[in-house]
């Protein structure tokens, strides 16, 4: 009784609305979106704490009425013990690699090049986290299923090594059969570089993935970024592409090479101007996003750009875009 009432005085809520309008370039002209509420409680003490978050969604084109599916715990989880040695039960965020778009580590999170940074759904799991030494980490996670054979576990083992972070990763499911290892790194020398590997096995096939990037901000503060995806499980001929796999879920892109790249201004906190282009290199197809970030308040971001998708009509972007062109105009209040 006494810890909930710990929790309750220390109870900290906050969140944000979301609304998010899109106008679709087609024939007809499509107006959709959606509004998005996000209700964050979280009560954090020195050796223990517990996270809840509500996620309601509620888009455009189902006449405002708000149903089961809609409204979701995106968080529900308790954790206990110092930040360095902790122990975490229930659904919660997992990051996992060290890529800024594509990811070939992150089991656990379905890729969104489209906004790498939007909030993913939580994952039910217990994950372990112990920082040893100042240069050293270890973390261990299980997502548990009704039976053992479908339980997830997954490792990282983290130290410093010449002025680079360097992880080595494995991941283990019996049912359906799942082995992977990879290693991740990023540092700084001059740029900013990470880069992550790798190898998959499952029950049919075994490939490599691997990302590598690389950040640099010139005068009058231009930042600039570039990443590169090589997946070997994926097509170079978009005739042998198959959109069910995105559908399921299975896969979150077909093809083998992609290239992200980004530039911007970033003159304060406030004003972000930025250009975001997506190349598909086997098909040659192409996703052009114009931004300007804008916060006029404190509590307040204004997001307004559009989207251009380019190549032949076979090529992946165009075929997983309603719109050959969009443009929107978000709004996301703090409180």
């Amino acid at each position: 009784m006494d810890i909930l009432l710990l929790f309750m005085i220390n109870l900290d809520v906050g969140g944000y609305i979301d609304n998010r309008p899109y106008l679709g370039f087609a024939d007809p002209v499509v107006f959709t979106g959606f509004t998005r509420g996000w209700i964050d409680m979280k009560a954090d003490q020195d050796l223990y704490g517990a996270n809840a978050v509500l996620d309601l969604m509620i888009p455009y084109d189902s006449a405002l009425n708000i149903r089961r599916d809609e409204i979701e715990i995106a968080r529900l989880a308790a954790w206990v013990g110092p930040y360095d040695r902790r122990v975490t039960l229930g659904r919660q965020l997992i990051n996992w690699g060290v890529s800024r778009v594509f990811k070939c580590l992150d089991f656990f999170n379905r890729l969104d090049y489209f906004e790498p940074a939007y909030e993913r759904p939580g994952v039910d799991a217990i994950q372990v986290m112990w920082a040893f030494s100042q240069r050293g980490s270890a973390r261990a996670l299980c997502r548990p299923s009704w039976t053992f054979d479908n339980t997830l576990m997954a490792g990282r083992l983290a130290s410093s090594f010449m002025r680079n972070d360097v992880g080595l990763n494995a991941f283990y499911q019996k049912e359906p059969d799942l082995i992977a290892a990879g290693i991740d790194i990023a540092g700084e020398l001059l740029a900013g570089y990470w880069a992550e590997t790798a190898y998959w096995q499952n029950d049919t096939t075994d490939y490599f993935k691997s990302t590598i990037g690389i950040d640099y901000t010139f005068p009058l503060s231009i930042y600039t970024m570039a990443e590169y995806f090589h997946d070997a499980s994926g097509q170079s001929d978009p005739n042998q592409y198959d959109y069910g796999l995105l559908l399921n879920g299975t896969r979150s892109t077909l093809g083998r090479d992609y290239l992200y790249l980004s530039a911007g201004i970033v003159p304060n906190m406030f004003l972000k101007p930025a250009f975001n282009v997506i190349v598909n290199l086997d098909d040659q197809g192409t996703i052009l996003m114009p931004n300007i970030f804008y916060a006029p308040f404190d509590n307040v971001d204004l997001n307004i750009g559009a989207s251009f998708v380019i190549g032949d009509e076979e090529c992946e972007f165009h075929n997983i875009n309603p719109y050959s062109a969009a443009a929107y105009a978000w709004l996301k209040v703090y409180f």
